[in-house]
């Protein structure tokens, strides 16, 4: 069964083990965004005699035995058994044929992969009369502690401690928000149940005496409010001199902050120039010279004057207004009548030095939208014979989707993503950007479609980022969608093609493109007890170095160097319009 992925920027084929742990009633599988578009068929319940299964569990770090793990066998009998004070298990009236196992146990990762693209931990076991014992894993969970401390003596009590964990976003190294916690009477948190990685921590902002509120806005309200500024690990103002805590194989670590007292100081913005008419909603956001979303709380008034407590520093304030307006155009197949939202963008630079600012004002203009333009080579998709019918087909609908994310930003990454609609048939728009640097995510969205060059002003946005002006405007974008798309089909080694009894190899197979491509990684998976091929389609012609892991990977593939770290893979070349063939030689490290 092909697939095409659903989540921008990946595309992969899905086999046998994946649709049997959509069948079991486990945890959440992998890549359960890009869910298939019809019924996914469970395998045939094994048939043969009843086999007792005996195994070990241990600590993938230390190869100690884990003792009261659960193992499982999701058959319809849902037999299972806890090992015992050296990490064994008997497991008896298992059926003979190829069976699921999973083993769980707190404080131990019940999950493998990393970020969202996580699955269970499944093992395809040929259950036979005589197999040999099984050897099961469990990688323990990490741990990050410590306390906060205040230079006014004063208890840390109730102070926000925000964990950051580094992930792999379409190719690159970005930074997400895990979790937040408050610190206990005496200072102390702690973050529980981490995966391996690398991890920040930032305090959230604080007022003297309780936590950072809203401003009055009142001629009451003082022009100095003593407090804490948001600050990293260890000491830093700022997300770029953080200190980076890396854990993994069950440790924990220990990371203590000393928060030096600040004084934050009142800054008013009144609205210039209101828009007329409509239902409008006002939403301001402050950025910092970095152009990163800080998290200060800001008062807005009926007239929509605000006002915000900010410690020392250089500022941009963002000030959002959109109203529900009647829309006739035709935008991503949007129906005359139906509302769409109309949006105005005010932007203004201030600084903050030693004393209240007052008497600011933001204007609002239209808000600037970047236009997309298509071309297709080498010609425009052929249109299918199901086109004449009801319903989308191959040939018909919105070729692509595509959006801008912030670039080196912690987090709110969802919240500043920049989406595209379709305006015509070889144009889109980008709708308004905050002031910064974005990379451009694409995913083509019809078949026998693939993406190919995307560049602004000349420079290919495969390798560099797309910039927003601080007026709100930056360059169109041009894209080349190809027509003339390859097919690759990947086997698994041949030494993986016995009928053994045991445990067997589920492959996750990556595709890496060795040419400049904003599309996402090409993926597939196959299986020693199940379906031992993985086609990927509509893949860029091109020269490409396809991997194959026993566990889902995050790759950081449009990194050189750490793609090197992976070896050389193999490497097979795909011809405009051609199908190719690849046996594996071996399983990546």
């Amino acid at each position: 069964m092909n697939q095409r992925g659903g989540i921008a920027g990946m595309r992969m084929l899905q086999g046998g083990l994946f649709a049997a742990v959509l069948a079991c009633a486990t945890a959440p599988a992998l890549w359960t965004q890009d869910a298939p578009s019809e019924a996914v068929p469970a395998p045939a319940a094994p048939t043969g005699p009843a086999v007792t299964v005996r195994g070990v569990v241990l600590n993938e770090t230390t190869g100690q035995p884990v003792r009261r793990a659960l193992v499982r066998v999701n058959s319809a009998l849902g037999r299972g058994a806890l090992t015992d004070g050296e990490g064994r298990f008997e497991i008896h009236g298992v059926t003979a044929g190829v069976q699921l196992f999973t083993v769980s146990k707190p404080g131990f990762q019940e999950q493998m992969g990393e970020d969202e693209r996580q699955q269970s931990v499944v093992h395809s076991v040929r259950v036979a009369i005589g197999m040999p014992d099984l050897s099961l894993t469990l990688a323990p969970k990490n741990a990050i502690f410590g306390h906060v401390s205040l230079s006014t003596g004063t208890p840390a009590l109730g102070i926000g401690v925000t964990l950051v964990r580094q992930t792999i976003e379409d190719g690159r190294a970005e930074w997400e928000q895990v979790e937040g916690h408050q610190t206990t009477p005496d200072g102390a948190f702690r973050f529980a149940g981490l995966m391996d990685g690398t991890y920040l921590l930032m305090t959230q902002a604080e007022f003297e005496g309780g936590h950072a509120v809203e401003p009055s806005c009142s001629a009451e309200s003082p022009a100095v409010m003593p407090g804490y500024a948001i600050e990293f690990y260890s000491g830093a103002a700022e997300f770029a001199g953080a200190a980076r805590i890396a854990v993994a194989g069950g440790q924990n670590a220990e990371a203590n902050l000393a928060l030096n007292q600040t004084m934050y100081h009142l800054v008013e913005v009144s609205l210039a120039r209101a828009p007329a008419g409509g239902n409008w909603e006002f939403k301001p956001v402050v950025l910092d010279h970095g152009g990163q979303e800080l998290e200060y709380p800001i008062h807005q008034e009926k007239d929509h004057a605000l006002c915000v407590y900010l410690p020392d520093g250089s500022y941009t304030l963002v000030m959002r207004a959109t109203a529900e307006q009647e829309s006739e155009g035709r935008g991503a197949r949007i129906a005359t009548g139906v509302t769409s939202p109309k949006e105005m963008l005010g932007l203004l630079d201030f600084s903050v030095d030693g004393q209240a600012v007052r008497n600011l004002r933001v204007a609002l203009g239209q808000a600037p939208s970047t236009p997309v333009h298509l071309r297709y080579q080498p010609g425009p998709l052929a249109p299918s014979k199901a086109n004449s019918q009801e319903g989308e087909e191959d040939g018909e609908g919105d070729p692509l989707s595509i959006s801008l994310v912030p670039a080196n930003l912690v987090g709110q990454k969802s919240q500043q993503r920049v989406e595209g609609t379709a305006t015509g048939e070889s144009t889109y728009e980008l709708e308004a950007a905050l002031p910064g640097s974005y990379w451009l995510e694409a995913t083509a969205t019809r078949q026998g479609v693939c993406i190919g060059a995307a560049t602004a002003g000349g420079q290919n946005l495969a390798r560099t980022p797309w910039v927003e002006g601080p007026s709100g405007t930056g360059m169109p974008i041009d894209m080349v969608l190809r027509t003339d798309c390859a097919k690759l089909t990947v086997q698994v080694p041949e030494a993986l093609t016995e009928e053994s009894a045991g445990e067997g190899a589920n492959l996750f197979i990556y595709a890496v493109p060795e040419f400049d491509s904003v599309e996402g990684l090409y993926q597939g998976q196959a299986q020693q007890f199940g379906e031992r091929t993985a086609t990927i389609e509509d893949m860029a012609p091109g020269s490409y170095r396809v991997f194959a892991f026993r566990a889902p990977r995050s790759i950081e593939f449009r990194s050189a160097a750490a793609l090197d770290r992976l070896g050389a893979g193999q490497r097979v070349t795909l011809e405009p319009g051609a199908s190719g063939n690849l046996v594996l030689e071996g399983i990546s490290k």
